[in-house]
């Protein structure tokens, strides 16, 4: 099943980064890092901890020149479906399986041959793939299978190499049949830029 899920996000990116070379991009990035999630659901959240994980990402950069560009992604993000006091995202535990898509405009702060500040902002849409067999009682039919939301980064580029701090908030319901339910994300990766 996540052989499975991560070669269909594989033909996306790939896709994506066919369909920017035709466009005439600028560039696009590989990512990778690390992630916490949060739910207002205080059951499946508890106060003072968050649902740690990893993730891998894409982005492109679309015309626009030294100052504004399109920046649209996909990523693959997996967090645990227990929470946790202390930094867990590489321990083996039942996990949350997401794939997301960013549309985002973004505009350099910053903008140097050896160095670059961004701002990136815009909506996404996060797909719950699948979630891995568990003792807890949970059901993956307790989250809706996709939620819209919106998301930032702050970025800096060191010649090839970058670093971004991101953020995104559900703006539909997380989980089914619980009005008002929300998720937050908080990510830091790294990657090459080319």
């Amino acid at each position: 099943m996540i052989y499975s899920n991560m070669k269909n996000i594989f033909v996306v990116v790939l896709l994506v980064l066919v369909c920017g070379g035709l466009s005439g991009q600028p560039g696009f990035s590989f990512k990778a890092g690390v992630g916490t999630m949060i739910t207002n659901d205080s059951e499946f959240t508890r106060s003072g901890t968050a649902h740690y994980g990893w993730r891998a990402a894409a982005y492109a950069r679309l015309g626009g020149g030294d100052t504004w560009y399109f920046n649209p992604g996909l990523s693959y993000e997996t967090y645990h479906l227990m929470t946790s006091e202390e930094f867990n995202a590489f321990e083996s535990e039942p996990m949350l399986h997401f794939a997301k898509a960013y549309v985002n405009l973004a505009y350099y702060l910053i903008h140097t041959r050896a160095f670059k500040m961004r701002l990136s902002g815009g909506g996404n849409l996060n797909y719950l793939a699948s979630m891995d067999d568990n003792q807890h009682n949970i059901s993956i039919s307790r989250f809706n299978d996709a939620t819209l939301g919106v998301n930032g980064l702050v970025g800096f580029d060191f010649w090839v190499i970058t670093l971004d701090v991101g953020y995104d908030r559900s703006l539909t319901d997380f989980f089914h049949e619980a009005d008002d339910s929300t998720s937050q994300f908080w990510t830091l990766s790294a990657g090459f830029f080319f």
